[in-house]
């Protein structure tokens, strides 16, 4: 496999596993495969085994070097056990997609065994027509949403091509070595780093004195544009900005609306902008709706927006994003103006020049107490008012254990306790994902409804908005025929009502 597995956690990795100590920071990455038929016990068994060498992270446990010195490392298992980590059970009646939500609410919210490898899998049999489930479930410092899709590519066969080998050594991974060893090979391997370190800025100082001397002002200005990107980026927040969504506890409950890729996309374009731009405006327009149906006007709610850092050549089995954290504004009501907006922002915020320092800021985080670190993470995130990302999904795959057996692959990873709104993007129905930790006045059947409206208008309306935005209308395509949910809200209490 050519897939390139690092033995050495990066700094990013390091920090979402130390913060763990707080619960409501836990980092998990949760896949739900749909099958068209339930696969043959021993066959999947069989595969997933299989698959555990090709992907050598599914085999390894984290240990940390003594006295904290470096980042943990990945080690082999001895102690393997695939049927810890296999699990199979039967959905419960009726059957249908939101049996196995349920089902998959609870696996996300179970914290992992630290002891073992950080992987889950459940199959769910008894589904309706005849189908069944794969809930997959992997610690988020094995790798980001993007990793999560090439690795599922790789469990799915989209390649329609792998190995049939006996065991074989894990790449990648070290057997159990002592934490003493650890922090003696660590401190070598620091020691090689600071040495390329002082290499590279001895080469570069006669450009950087020459900068200075004859551009300082200009050098100036990049240092503290730089530092102030930073800043902006660690800042704490006190508070969530909705008065609504406040209070959350620890429960997660899931959601699926199914709409068309293609149809975003054009929605996007219609507007002059990207399936992003069109995405992240319909998220705003349901939160907008979602605070008017309990009779408040908010202005602008804080978003994490993860944005991918990877290039070619990067390892598989790290995370490669930082997570950008701004005041969204959700009053907009013209679609187009929302959609421009927006979309503005959120390019506006790839360009921060703080963003090449991720990694270096992660491993600041990481030289202090781990009470510290958690503590500093928890300012961040936890007065977030709701997440809003997207990662490529699968165009085809086909369900291990199965050889001529399709497989709908949906994505998730949670991180805080807030609304999740996520989404798989492939040429088939594009899989949108609401999470939220009810409790007190925010409601879960709400949440469901205004995401619910505010996608199915985005994707099925906004392809015909300008003429629609120039006649005046609010929202073109209110009466468009809707996409069909793959989930029915419940209702829990006044404050659960859908927006309709």
């Amino acid at each position: 496999m050519s897939e390139h597995f690092d033995s050495r956690m990066n700094q990013s990795d390091a920090t979402m596993w130390r913060i763990e100590r707080d619960p409501s920071l836990r980092t998990t990455i949760v896949g739900l495969a749909i099958l068209s038929e339930s696969p043959q016990w021993e066959r999947l068994r069989a595969r997933i085994e299989e698959i555990t060498w090709e992907i050598p992270r599914l085999r390894q446990k984290v240990m940390t070097p003594a006295f904290g010195i470096g980042t943990p490392r990945w080690v082999q298992d001895e102690d393997f056990d695939l049927d810890y980590h296999l699990r199979r059970v039967v959905a419960p009646e009726p059957g249908d997609l939101q049996s196995v939500l349920d089902l998959a609410g609870p696996i996300a919210m179970t914290a992992f065994d630290r002891a073992r490898p950080l992987w889950e899998f459940t199959l769910v049999e008894g589904l309706a027509d005849g189908r069944a489930a794969l809930i997959q479930k992997i610690h988020h410092c094995l790798t980001d949403g993007v990793g999560a899709i090439r690795m599922a590519r790789i469990a799915f066969d989209e390649q329609q091509h792998h190995s049939h080998s006996a065991h074989r050594p894990l790449a990648g991974g070290e057997h159990r070595p002592s934490g003493l060893r650890l922090a003696m090979d660590t401190m070598a391997e620091q020691a090689a780093d600071a040495a390329h370190l002082v290499g590279r800025t001895a080469n570069a100082m006669p450009d950087a004195m020459s900068d200075i001397m004859f551009h300082p002002m200009r050098v100036a200005n990049t240092v503290v544009g730089t530092a102030q990107s930073i800043v902006k980026m660690v800042r704490p927040a006190k508070e969530p900005l909705s008065p609504v969504m406040r209070d959350r506890g620890m429960s997660r409950r899931l959601a699926t609306i199914d709409l068309s890729l293609a149809e975003l996309k054009d929605a996007g374009h219609a507007a002059g902008g990207t399936m992003n731009d069109a995405f992240l405006a319909a998220i705003a327009g349901g939160m907008r709706r979602y605070h008017q149906r309990h009779g408040v006007e908010v202005a602008r709610l804080r978003v994490t927006m993860p944005i991918n850092l990877r290039v070619q050549g990067d390892a598989i089995g790290n995370n490669r994003f930082t997570p950008a954290r701004f005041a969204l504004p959700i009053d907009v009501v013209d679609p187009t103006e929302r959609m421009q907006q927006l979309g503005e922002m959120a390019r506006s915020w790839r360009k921060e020049p703080g963003l090449k320092f991720t990694d270096v800021v992660a491993g600041a985080l990481n030289l202090m107490p781990e009470a510290m670190t958690t503590a500093v993470l928890g300012s961040m995130l936890k007065a977030i008012d709701f997440v809003a990302t997207n990662v490529p999904g699968m165009d085809r795959a086909r369900a291990p254990g199965r050889r001529h057996r399709r497989a709908a692959v949906r994505v998730r990873a949670a991180l805080g306790r807030r609304v999740q709104c996520r989404a798989a993007l492939a040429p088939r129905p594009l899989h949108a994902r609401i999470g939220d930790r009810p409790r007190g006045r925010a409601r879960p059947g709400g949440a469901r409804g205004m995401h619910r409206r505010g996608l199915r208008r985005g994707a099925r309306g906004w392809p015909g908005v300008c003429t629609s935005a120039a006649r005046g209308e609010e929202d073109p395509g209110a009466g468009a025929a809707s996409q069909r949910s793959a989930l029915r809200s419940r209702r829990s209490g006044p404050s659960a009502r859908s927006v309709r």
